[in-house]
């Protein structure tokens, strides 16, 4: 992917995410902004995410580690190296921005459970 297209990508989603006051997805800011850092360049867009970081507020952001295997979609890697790294690039943005989140783990029930309990 050319930094143009994952530019393209970032700005999209930063759109739909700050247009949209009720918005549930399953990605947010912070996971195209750990793609673009391990996949083109740690400084890759930036300026930009300083900025998207400031405008958007989620009211629930839950992090989802890594336990369950990735099915073939033919879109996301299946190279599980590549998968832990992003998922300890999303939790050190997380964590660096000081971002509130809840860890989901366990199987897809226990997972929807307590998402069901976070937000009732």
């Amino acid at each position: 992917m050319t930094k143009k297209e994952q530019h393209n990508i970032n700005a999209s989603c930063f759109k739909l995410h700050y247009k949209t006051k009720d918005f549930i997805s399953a990605r947010s800011i912070f996971d195209h902004w750990a793609y673009s850092r391990i996949t083109l360049d740690r400084d890759f867009d930036k300026w930009y995410f300083s900025v998207y970081k400031q405008l958007i507020h989620y009211d629930y952001l839950f992090y989802i580690p890594i336990e369950i295997e990735l099915k073939n979609d033919n879109f996301r890697p299946l190279d599980r190296e590549y998968q832990l790294k992003i998922d300890k690039e999303i939790k050190y943005l997380l964590n660096n921005y000081n971002i509130k989140y809840h860890t989901i783990t366990g199987t897809i029930q226990q997972r929807i459970d307590k998402i069901e309990t976070i937000l009732i």
